[in-house]
């Protein structure tokens, strides 16, 4: 199975009160595996996605759930599914089914709460909430024939940033605060978010996940902490954090849920930040994951945005590479038309908060990359983005949500008809890809000589034909680039500073980092530079190791692991 991110669902257009233009958004996913099909709750879609494959997935809507509800959670006990989402004026439901296809059954409204996770561990049940600059977040015990809790609230964690680098967002503070972040400080302050929490029970131990320090962040992640009971005391894992993806196509890895497919195999999905539109305008992500031999639980995002080639059956989390190479990167970009602001250079920049935008959306409108040479094309990942696009309009009645936040979620999946070609000499065409779908993030494969990759556009729901990204992947048919001789230097104790020498023909760097020499699970990827800042290291970890690796068009050459220096401000 060859999958790539952002995760292919029909986003849902939200259509804002206030606002002037639509965009699309999901976050906050939870998946889970129920009665042999995957169900993915995620925020703001007007019901739920379901496959049979976690690549596949089908729309079933679902208005008679809390919808507006931010952070929709579902947990398993038993034969039964258990849904709730948050709610900040009035007391939460929470509901469950036998059948998610048939409808839910309200079963209590204990208290208002916000990014709930419920947890089933034997004849017991817990509640865990949170999402706040200010507060912990906490969890219940609950009865669990009436679910109604029956203990004291407890807190679970608090942001550290002092300590915790990925509670850090002090990072931004020379970044331009919109005026709804503004807002938003005045209730919560203006401290790390920490929200979203979710535990796993493995074996005997207890994997409590959370995520900071704001959704719109590129270090958005999620850190875990691990007990032996299932309200704590937890103890901050020294390898942390557990999911972060800081650089490439896709940042943001925050708000997610961990889960177990039919061979045994952890997956985590997670948030990614857009945030153009607006700053919850969001997709989502989804990676390997494992616990190792020590028990530390980790994410495989190496590459985190690349084709993967997931095997069946049971599989070692890590050994997961990428299938194939980025072709388009900084390509030269032709269009028929392009608006200011929006030129065609935009689809083949590697990030999702720049877009090229055509004049219209009209058929007809198309843009083409030249590759520079031939190459042995396997994969063209469709990117859609929204510029300016036209919201619609809707009884009172349909919208909903906080505050500021009140929008209508279109029931229309909308659809997207184009015509994706090759050429090797630009003159004669042939079909790749393409046809009528309803995914704006879709990966087309094949295998085929070209040096010219085309999309013409036929239809589009919204607005002007825009894209974020026209992502060609394959292989140049060269020869892999030369290691890279790097350096690295702990300035405190959740900051770093990594510098490499450039190599010639590079496309781009990779970063791996890690506690351990065998455990180097976090990363990030660089365009364009040969030094970055790391601000998401923890003072538990008085060591770290890394590696810088080398990609281009045609292959990847992994750098020798070395140890970190500096430090020695780090305290316990």
């Amino acid at each position: 199975m060859i999958f790539c991110n952002p995760m292919p669902i029909a986003y849902k257009y939200q259509h804002p009160l206030h606002g002037k233009f639509a965009y699309r958004e999901a976050a906050d996913p939870t998946i889970v595996r129920f009665k042999d099909t995957y169900f993915l709750f995620t925020s703001k879609c007007g019901g739920f996605y379901w496959s049979e494959n976690m690549r596949d997935w089908s729309f079933h809507e679902d208005r008679t759930l809390d919808i507006h509800g931010y952070a929709p959670d579902i947990s398993v006990d038993g034969e039964y599914m258990y849904f709730c989402a948050s709610a900040y004026l009035s007391k939460c439901r929470i509901w469950r089914t036998k059948d998610p296809f048939k409808g839910f059954e309200v079963v209590s409204r204990p208290f208002a709460f916000w990014d709930p996770h419920l947890l089933f561990d034997g004849d017991k049940a817990y509640l865990f909430w949170g999402c706040s600059a200010k507060k912990p977040i906490f969890g219940v015990e609950m009865d669990k024939k009436t679910m109604t809790p029956i203990s004291d609230k407890v807190p679970i964690v608090r942001g550290n940033p002092a300590r915790h680098g990925i509670d850090d967002k002090s990072v931004y503070d020379d970044e331009k605060r919109s005026l709804w972040q503004r807002y938003i400080s005045l209730f919560t302050g203006s401290g790390p978010f920490i929200e979203g929490a979710y535990v796993n029970k493995i074996g005997d131990k207890y994997y409590f996940q959370y995520a900071s320090p704001g959704t719109e962040y590129p270090t958005y992640g999620d850190a875990v902490l691990t007990s032996d009971k299932p309200l704590g005391k937890y103890v901050w894992q020294k390898h942390n954090p557990f999911s972060v993806v800081p650089g490439g196509f896709t940042k943001g890895a925050g708000h997610g849920s961990t889960f177990e497919d039919e061979y045994g195999n952890l997956w985590h999905a997670a948030s990614v930040c857009v945030g153009v539109n607006h700053n919850f305008e969001r997709r989502l992500g989804l990676w390997p994951a494992g616990v190792d031999k020590d028990g530390f639980m980790f994410c495989n995002q190496y590459f985190a945005d690349y084709p993967k080639d997931i095997p069946s059956g049971r599989f070692d989390p890590m050994s997961i590479m990428p299938a194939y190479m980025l072709l388009s990167y900084g390509k030269k970009v032709s269009a028929s038309s392009e608006r200011g602001g929006h030129e065609a250079k935009y689809a083949v920049d590697e990030s999702m908060k720049t877009s090229w935008s055509a004049r219209t959306g009209k058929a007809g409108e198309w843009l083409c990359v030249d590759l520079g040479k031939e190459c042995d094309v396997r994969a063209v990942q469709v990117n859609f983005a929204d510029v300016e696009t036209p919201k619609k309009k809707a009884p009172r009645k349909e919208y909903g949500g906080t505050l500021t936040q009140e929008r209508y979620i279109d029931e229309n999946e909308g659809e997207y008809s184009y015509k994706l070609s090759v050429s090797e000499n630009g003159t004669t065409w042939k079909d790749f890809g393409g046809g009528t779908t309803k995914l704006p993030h879709k990966l087309w494969e094949g295998k085929t000589t070209a040096r010219f990759v085309r999309i013409d556009l036929e239809s589009l729901p919204y607005g002007n034909f825009a894209l974020c990204g026209l992502r060609v992947f394959g292989f140049a048919n060269g020869v892999a680039p030369e290691k890279t001789t790097a350096t690295a230097i702990r300035k405190n104790a959740t900051r770093a500073m990594v510098s490499w020498s450039k190599v010639a023909g590079a496309t781009g760097y990779h970063l791996r980092l890690g506690i351990a020499k065998d455990k180097l699970y976090n990363g990030m990827i660089v365009y364009g530079d040969t030094s970055c800042k790391i601000t998401f290291l923890n003072a538990e970890a008085k060591e770290y190791y890394l590696a810088v690796d080398v990609f281009n068009e045609s292959g990847l050459t992994q750098g020798d692991v070395f140890k970190m220096s500096g430090g020695q401000n780090v305290r316990n």
